[in-house]
């Protein structure tokens, strides 16, 4: 017998409740809140530990196991996840549709392989469509929307097969993003020995201040630092461009040879934007180049791929080749100025960030390369790390639809 003939026809709306667990928030308890913007594609991003008390009106929605979470706006921005053993204090935003599968269908619907269906992106797209149809202030659905969709399901020993095999992948890229958690940590750290403290290794492999290694004082930053070393400005230690201003009206979601980073898509090293607008090859962006957001929030984060551009409103920094500043330093020494510039404009204006800004900022010169070279190997691991993930993503998705249809199967030994 074929596989689709033994598929069962469900309605969201009957096999599932709907934010059926709310918060009283009478009791002001320790939470664990995660709000919409925090979540995308099962990746958490952050999440803010808070008394209940001080937390958004908004927080208001429990989890247990298995809820699948699906935000309300926008949903082509793929603000979604399943929640595996969350904390018994994690409560979510109302701005997430909270759906977990009824107890009487636990028989019958495995809740990842649910989680994988309502996910695909031609069902993404659909609901998106719904969305921009809506007459609320951002584009919208509702529970409804969710509730009203219908899937076929195979049986629930074909479900947990194709759920295994995904969920061994995203494994893989969970594993993938520890290790890049703890190599961007080990930086930092290496950061912190090396240039705050300046216990870098001397020519005898000991620590270079703590060993007696001369010290001397530097007006720029009114501090002393190793003697050898300099102090440039930002504009002269490495390769600074800023963005183009691509036109917006020419921007499509349709995959084109020019796809454009925007402030938005810094963050999560994603492209939501494509356009056929003649560019010229120096806004074209590399693996390992920073990106800084200067409107807003002011993102910064390292990119991955060599066939991006940059679009206005976001600066890229460079490193030189003949340099010894590495990316990794140039952005622990610039980004405490970024951050405090940040947090002063919040509450009050949106915050830009200048050319004027930018001017002002330094970067120590090491007097040799060898420090660069170590951090470089780390920040290459981290890139290495991310475009295997975006590849097993890339993977992922393509399968998808071809075991949802019944097209390919799972070897049942796998």
């Amino acid at each position: 017998m074929s596989i689709n003939n033994m598929m069962k026809k469900y309605k969201l709306g009957d096999i599932c409740s709907f934010n059926k667990n709310t918060i009283s928030r009478d009791e002001d308890i320790n939470i664990e809140y995660l709000e919409t913007s925090n979540l995308i594609e099962n990746k958490i991003l952050s999440i803010q530990n808070v008394k209940l008390s001080k937390a958004p009106s908004r927080a208001q929605r429990k989890v247990k196991h298995n809820t699948i979470l699906y935000s309300t706006v926008r949903p082509n921005l793929k603000h979604y996840g399943i929640m595996k053993m969350p904390s018994p204090t994690m409560i979510v935003s109302t701005g997430f549709t909270t759906i977990d599968v009824l107890e009487e269908y636990n028989e019958s619907v495995d809740p990842f392989y649910l989680y994988l269906l309502i996910t695909q992106e031609h069902i993404t797209n659909y609901l998106h469509t719904i969305a921009e149809n809506a007459t609320s202030a951002y584009p919208s659905i509702s529970s409804i929307d969710l509730e009203n969709l219908y899937f076929d399901f195979p049986s629930l020993k074909e479900q947990k097969k194709i759920s295994l095999l995904f969920s061994s992948i995203d494994q893989k890229i969970a594993l993938n993003r520890a290790i890049n958690h703890n190599l961007e940590a080990m930086a930092k750290q290496l950061y912190d020995y090396w240039f705050v403290q300046f216990d870098f290794p001397n020519e005898e492999g000991k620590p270079y201040k703590s060993s007696g290694g001369k010290m001397v004082w530097n007006e720029k930053l009114k501090r002393e630092i190793p003697e050898g070393w300099e102090v440039l400005n930002i504009f002269k230690a490495m390769e600074v461009q800023y963005g183009f201003p691509f036109a917006t009206e020419l921007f499509t979601e349709e995959e084109t040879t020019i796809p454009i980073v925007r402030i938005r898509d810094i963050i999560s090293n994603t492209i939501s934007a494509y356009t056929t607008e003649v560019v010229d090859t120096k806004y074209l962006l590399h693996p390992q180049d920073l990106l800084i957001g200067m409107d807003g929030n002011f993102h910064i984060n390292y990119w991955n791929d060599d066939k991006s551009f940059l679009n206005q409103r976001s600066v890229r920094i460079r490193a030189k080749k003949d340099g010894n500043v590495s990316i990794i330093q140039a952005r622990y020494d610039i980004e405490p100025y970024i951050k405090a510039k940040e947090l002063r404009t919040k509450g009050s204006t949106v915050g830009h960030l200048s050319d004027k800004d930018l001017k002002e900022l330094y970067v120590t010169i090491p007097s040799n390369d060898y420090l660069k070279l170590r951090l470089d190997s780390i920040l290459s691991k981290i890139i290495s790390n991310r475009i295997e993930i975006s590849t097993l993503t890339k993977q992922r998705d393509e399968l998808l639809p071809l075991l949802m249809n019944g097209q390919v199967s799972v070897n049942y030994d796998l």
